[in-house]
């Protein structure tokens, strides 16, 4: 068996199921090998087995995001791939962001072959004399990268790329692999390799014992659960979700997995960080005599106002990995452990002495911030002649979206103004999925991110993004790739002609100086039909709450099957639920 045919087989037989990229001549050998053996020489596959496919995607950056997505969502490995070159370096933006949110993804990357470098070839990247260091690069931005030259390293770097993304803290591996030693004849698939690779998270040297844990849970009056991203990867929202029904424990959730929990349950008090809700983050400061925090490291942007109630009250910190704890946290206790086996442990501690808190003196809804009008509005005037001054707002189209959302699926929420709202905002049905960028917090990376949370889903279901129009300019001809899937994916655009966040910040902390943040107006629905036919994708636009109802009764009710596009014309700006924005002091809120 050829290298090329070997990585292929075994990625179909780890049932891996897409391969999400661009073409170019140092990784055709891959995809031809894709077409050849993509599907099962026995034209058949074993239950719950499928075959291996090529997502062939409109750009290397939004290849890794939909990789990175499907695997956030799937609890799977992603996979991506690039050429050399100019495709290497786009691909990177993306690995970039799960290497900083530890998504688990293996990227193939294609090189010039060996012979080649150092003698001036094309997209040299071998790091002799004056080129690129590809190896280097990658080992900056991954867990495990990797440069195949011979074929017996073949098999225990291919093994090793495999296993990496979930030993411990999660995250990309990359395997670079010159166009050379593609046709290098490695052999079969040794005895035992599938076997040997595990997608199944595995944090070394996990602690089962929460005897302290439980000593001080049982003490407190008022405790909080935050669930964090952690709990829905390692499957362990239903674990969760037993204590706090046999507990009645308050919860709150981040930005990063705000429906981790359900929303509507009474001891639900909302989601903390920059964009959080003022009755969680007011229990935190005001209320709570013990925190434990599950799934999450408790970042900046997780944690944004509340570090004084962190670090002066009893905090617990369970987590698979604490690599970039802040030490200024300074928690009582860390415990290293998945949060599936944490939460097995403490309900198993809970049937054998059950512990009830009280929440009937505390049934407050979840609140969120009012609405506040910033007075730029000459820049929307300008950009939105076309438009009436009662048109649309963010918040008040949010509450007809909330109305829409899809009840078995996945929302994602894009980079901005709109996606800080969306999170504060919306209510998120139960069984829904909920993903951002917050590893490095790219735009765009919902737009292609929600192909890979919605391809192979098993049930019927469908996909919404939030997202701005700046995000739509950067990745919004990947909806492209969803038209010619026919996914069930509607994406929402919040057009204001601008970078809104990057437009509060210069009025709120640059006297009102707006620079290199505008644009002219952008027609997306009309772009967005270029895509397709009216039977391949449906694209509107809304300027009203009334037309904004009746668009998206009309796309739920009727094409909810095929990919859609609704456009929002804002006309009137918000200041975003944003914490550093809120809670800005007086002198920086009199600039606006």
């Amino acid at each position: 068996m050829i290298l090329s045919d070997a990585i292929v087989t075994c990625l179909r037989e780890l049932n891996l199921r897409y391969m999400f990229g661009v073409s170019g001549a140092n990784i055709e050998h891959v995809h031809d090998a894709v077409f050849r053996l993509g599907k099962s020489e026995k034209g058949g596959y074993a239950q719950g087995q499928h075959g291996f496919e090529t997502v062939m995607t409109k750009s290397e950056y939004g290849a890794a995001f939909m990789a990175d997505a499907r695997a956030r969502t799937h609890n799977t490995l992603g996979v991506c791939c690039a050429t050399s070159g100019g495709g290497m370096m786009n691909l990177a933006v993306g690995i970039a962001e799960s290497y900083a949110h530890s998504v688990p993804v293996l990227a193939l990357v294609g090189q010039p072959p060996i012979a080649q470098e150092g003698r001036g070839s094309f997209q040299d990247s071998s790091g002799i004399g004056a080129t690129v260091n590809a190896l280097a690069m990658w080992q900056a931005i991954s867990k495990f990268a990797c440069k195949i030259e011979t074929a017996d390293q073949f098999w225990p770097l291919f093994l090793t790329a495999l296993s990496q993304p979930f030993l411990g803290r999660h995250g990309p591996s990359v395997m670079l692999l010159p166009r050379d030693i593609m046709g290098l004849e490695v052999g079969d698939i040794p005895k035992g390799f599938l076997d040997s690779v595990s997608f199944k998270s595995n944090v070394q040297d996990a602690e089962k014992n929460i005897n302290d844990i439980w000593d001080r849970l049982s003490q407190a009056k008022k405790p909080v659960l935050i669930l964090g991203s952690g709990v829905a990867r390692h499957n362990a929202e239903a674990a969760a979700r037993a204590f706090v029904e046999s507990s009645n424990i308050r919860v709150v959730s981040t930005l990063s997995c705000p429906g981790i929990f359900a929303n509507d349950d009474k001891r639900y008090l909302g989601m903390i960080g920059v964009a959080g809700h003022p009755s969680a983050h007011s229990f935190i400061e005001e209320k709570a005599d013990f925190i434990l925090s599950v799934g999450t490291q408790l970042r900046a942007m997780t944690r944004a106002t509340l570090e004084s109630a962190l670090t002066e009250k009893t905090l617990c910190m369970v987590n698979s990995d604490f690599q970039e704890l802040d030490e200024s946290l300074n928690p009582s206790m860390l415990k290293k452990s998945e949060a599936l086996m944490f939460f097995d442990a403490l309900n198993e501690k809970q049937e054998a002495s059950p512990l009830t808190f009280s929440v009937d003196d505390e049934l407050n809804p979840v609140t969120c911030f009012a609405p506040q009008k910033i007075q730029y509005q000459q820049l929307v005037d300008a950009a939105l002649t076309d438009v009436q001054r009662n048109g649309l707002t963010q918040s008040a189209a949010l509450t007809v979206v909330n109305q829409y959302l899809p009840e078995q699926g996945h929302i994602l929420f894009d980079a901005g103004n709109c996606a800080a709202a969306a999170a504060h905002f919306l209510k998120i049905p139960q069984n829904v999925s909920t993903n951002i960028a917050l590893g490095m917090g790219g735009m765009g990376y919902a737009i292609a991110g929600a192909i890979g949370a919605q391809l192979g889903e098993s049930k019927p279901s469908r996909t919404t993004v939030l997202c701005g129009d700046g995000a739509f300019m950067m990745t919004g001809l990947e909806i492209h790739t969803a038209v010619d899937l026919q996914l069930p994916i509607l994406w929402i655009v919040f057009n204001n002609n601008m970078h809104g966040m990057c437009v509060t910040r210069q009025q709120l902390y640059f006297s009102g100086r707006i620079e290199g943040n505008t644009y002219g107006s952008v027609d997306i629905a009309t772009i967005s039909r270029g895509f397709g036919g009216k039977d391949r994708i449906w694209a509107k636009t809304a300027t009203s709450l009334t037309e904004l109802d009746t668009l998206l009764d009309e796309y739920v009710s009727r094409r909810a099957h095929i990919p859609g596009v609704l456009e929002l014309k804002i006309v009137e700006e918000e200041l975003p639920p944003f914490m550093p924005f809120v809670t800005a002091d007086a002198e920086i809120q009199k600039a606006w």
